[in-house]
């Protein structure tokens, strides 16, 4: 079909599977395109979520779930409000928490599944944010920038998931790091 693409393909843990984004221009301009987050495994292509919103996929959590966010928003490079969502091979997905003006494409999920990191501007600066991807999870800041014109972007867990590398744009690109986070 001419009218779907897909992007943002992410391989299981074991590399069994392989989540992906399709989303489904219809031929009436005047509806919102169908976005769904499928996973193909051997031959067979499965629908585990499906919405009008906009995705932006991450990875795999711990086990065997997806892990993506949905905005009503064009993913764009400005902050957004993102519901952070997990939904397992069955389809039964639940929605974690809501962030509020986080740039979604610095979103990364850990290499062991475990913890989300993300740049999220609050009083006119930006912070990386840790999320926990367990029940209760509640965001964590773990930077404090005080210049409002410098940006934390590119976001990268070492192999360990123990160091976040980021850069940081101000009249120059710099790479930085923080380590031991927790």
């Amino acid at each position: 079909n001419l009218n779907v693409s897909y992007s943002l393909p992410r391989f299981s843990r074991d590399s069994s599977r392989i989540a992906m984004v399709s989303v489904e221009r219809l031929p009436d301009t005047t509806q919102k395109p169908n976005s769904r987050v499928q996973v193909a495994e051997s031959d067979t292509i499965k629908d585990i979520f499906s919405t009008t919103d906009f995705l932006r996929l991450f990875g795999w959590a711990s086990g065997s779930e997806v892990i993506f966010a949905t905005t009503i928003q064009q993913i764009a490079a400005t902050p957004l409000n993102l519901d952070i969502v997990v939904a397992p091979l069955n389809g039964a997905s639940r929605k974690l928490v809501t962030l509020e003006n986080v740039y979604p494409r610095t979103l990364i999920i850990s290499p062991d599944g475990k913890t989300l990191a993300f740049t999220k501007r609050t009083d006119g600066r930006d912070n990386i944010w840790t999320l926990p991807l367990t029940g209760g999870a509640v965001p964590r800041k773990v930077t404090d920038n005080p210049n409002s014109t410098q940006f934390l972007t590119n976001l990268a867990f070492s192999a360990n998931g123990k160091t976040i590398y980021f850069d940081r744009q101000d009249e120059i690109n710099t790479i930085s790091m923080f380590e031991n986070f927790d």
